[in-house]
């Protein structure tokens, strides 16, 4: 049966779509049946990095190299914590992150749709931003289009909602050219209505 878990910040009940063993750290979502280890190390293959096994794999399908992440700051390894229980220190990528060749690579980071509205998300997306220029490479923030009434879309559903390939490779694509540099304004898909199920 699905479970569901309440907030301790925010005190909302909401599904548990992901599950992983506690106290184990955080790894990344990286699919070499689908994406060759050799990907990782040739830094002039664009990366995207998403959130999310589905969307992970959503993405590989459809012919682009990425990794996911079980959440937006879960590209960090643990931190200390001060007394009011908030990070401390260095912050650092995780091992799995840490193995990529990074200097040089084009790099995007698509995460889902209310990301162009939601602070928090934005807060982690400019600090794994830095972490990644600083270790060489060029990154890029991709916006998705809401769905309707503003429904959150993930790169999963985005793909979705497109029933031809061709067509789904053109607006995937269409996504990434129109990303901007990390840190630029971020308008992405603003001008564009909500996405329509496919039939």
């Amino acid at each position: 049966n699905p479970r569901h878990e309440k907030s301790q910040r925010t005190g909302d009940t909401k599904l548990v779509k992901y599950e992983s063993p506690r106290r184990l750290s955080n790894r990344a979502y990286i699919i070499t049946a689908l994406m060759p280890a050799m990907v990782l190390q040739d830094t002039t293959r664009q990366l995207i990095i998403t959130e999310g096994e589905k969307k992970t794999l959503a993405l590989l399908q459809a012919g682009f190299p990425a990794v996911g992440l079980s959440g937006v700051w879960a590209w960090e390894r643990g931190r200390a914590r001060d007394a009011d229980g908030k990070g401390t220190g260095r912050r650092e990528l995780i091992e799995d992150l840490e193995k990529i060749a990074w200097k040089g690579r084009p790099v995007v980071l698509m995460y889902d749709s209310d990301a162009a509205t939601n602070k928090l998300i934005q807060k982690a997306e400019t600090a794994l931003a830095g972490i990644l220029r600083r270790a060489g490479a060029s990154v890029r923030i991709a916006r998705l289009p809401a769905g309707q009434d503003g429904a959150k879309v993930g790169a999963d559903d985005f793909l979705a909602t497109i029933p031809d390939p061709a067509a789904r490779l053109i607006a995937l694509q269409a996504a990434l050219d129109a990303a901007v540099q990390a840190g630029a304004a971020r308008q992405g898909f603003a001008d564009l209505p909500p996405l329509q199920a496919a039939q």
